[in-house]
């Protein structure tokens, strides 16, 4: 990490008090959809596998999706969030920083990676229900057979076509608020990692806006003969979330320079809790099995079921 002039030093102009607010009122909806998507992981993968065997691909992708929204909430909750918002802690953790670069070598790229990931998960997720709903069953068992594999290899190493030139580059801390955000010096001065991030997210929204149209115009179609899924119309929903997010997204990288104006960078952050929460509350909301796997949840109609069926077995 580069010793570089934009290390002017700790704001104190900004209360604790107030800070440790704004930083209060981010976790109490951070921790809850960490936690809660900790919770929808470990069920779909684990305990309730069998219960999402039927659409596997679809949740297999998903399960991915919802990795990288939990490994962004956990770098925002245990670390950007507190650097921004504890003032008390600004000077001897920036110094630490410095003095130990590796952190935010690692930390840096990895805000990134895991924003990248999302996108590609994002468009993956889009094409499989778009074929779902067009392809004949067995035509679309051999088409993700290979898709899954060549979606989970482009998950994994396509964010490295945007976090290269960080990896390669100087990193630095540069002060907001009464805290701080570490940022970086391009190696490549061509290569702006910003322009390419907002590229990627105009191609993934591209995508979604595309292969939901078709979806829609099939099912509208076919209504007569086959209504959507239930699975279809919840990640029409999702789309519409990311559609939305992202065109704010766009807004704020286009017209602001946000790196150096402080409203524009937390509005940024709070874009992307928009992402990594709202897709996993929307999927709670709607699909009421995995909601009663998560939350441990027996509904009135199922009780009823096992009593009647019990009440024959005594007869």
């Amino acid at each position: 990490m580069a010793n570089s002039t934009a290390f002017l030093g700790c704001s104190h102009s900004y209360s604790n008090v107030e800070e440790n607010l704004k930083l209060f009122a981010q976790l109490v909806y951070l921790v809850p959809a960490f936690l809660l998507i900790g919770r929808m992981i470990y069920v779909i993968n684990f305990v309730y596998k069998d219960d999402f065997h039927d659409q596997e691909r679809f949740w297999n992708l998903y399960s991915t999706d919802l990795i990288l929204n939990w490994f962004n909430l956990l770098l925002d909750i245990f670390y950007y969030r507190p650097s921004l918002f504890i003032p008390q802690f600004c000077e001897s953790f920036s110094f630490f920083l410095r003095a130990n670069p590796l952190l935010i070598d690692i930390t840096f790229p990895l805000w990134y990676y895991f924003h990248v990931g999302k996108m590609v998960t994002q468009s993956f997720l889009c094409i499989e229900r778009m074929s779902y709903n067009l392809l004949k069953t067995n035509d679309y068992r051999k088409l993700w057979k290979h898709l899954s594999t060549v979606s989970l290899f482009l998950v994994f190493f396509f964010p490295f076509t945007l976090i290269w030139n960080i990896l390669l580059s100087d990193k630095y801390i540069q002060y907001y608020y009464g805290g701080f955000q570490p940022n970086y010096a391009r190696r490549v001065n061509w290569f702006g990692t910003t322009a390419w991030q907002l590229s990627y997210m105009q191609i993934s929204m591209g995508i979604t806006v595309i292969t939901n149209l078709i979806s829609a115009f099939h099912h509208f179609k076919a209504y007569q003969e086959k209504n959507p899924s239930q699975l279809c119309i919840i990640w029409g929903v999702i789309s519409i979330d990311y559609i939305f997010c992202g065109s704010i997204f766009c807004f704020l990288n286009k017209s602001f320079a946000f790196e150096y104006s402080n409203l524009i960078f937390i509005l940024v952050f709070l874009v992307w809790d928009g992402f990594n929460i709202i897709s996993p509350a929307i999927m709670i909301a709607m699909n009421k099995n995995l909601r009663k796997n998560v939350f441990a949840i027996e509904y009135e109609d199922e009780e009823n079921q096992i009593t009647h069926s019990s009440l024959q077995i005594k007869v």
